[in-house]
């Protein structure tokens, strides 16, 4: 790992966000403005981001485990990460199970 950066979840959990959020907001535009020639391919968009949200959480969920093992903490902080991995579990199964939902219905 580089010293520089010691810890490389909070860098690579932005992009799981960003995917999401553009996923949802894709879908939501294609789903409003069906009627429009360009709504399946607002909604097209709105799948490969949400694959790119179930990669990117995937990778960035690897790295938080390197980082909750590594990053030097006291009890209360083992509590508060303790519940975030515990969130952020259930966050990237849920990317990966909407994921595998979208590509079965393609």
């Amino acid at each position: 790992m580089i010293q520089i950066i010691p810890n490389w979840h909070p860098t690579l959990v932005l992009f799981p966000i960003a995917f999401a959020t553009a996923a949802v907001g894709l879908t939501i535009t294609g789903k409003l403005f069906n009627k429009s020639r360009r709504a399946s391919q607002f909604i097209e968009m709105g799948r490969w981001m949400l694959w790119g949200a179930a990669l990117s959480a995937s990778i960035a969920a690897v790295f938080s485990l390197f980082a909750f093992n590594s990053v030097a903490h006291d009890e209360a902080g083992q509590f508060a990460m303790t519940i975030h991995r515990n969130w952020a579990i259930c966050a990237v199964g849920a990317l990966v199970f909407l994921t595998a939902w979208s590509i079965k219905t393609f």
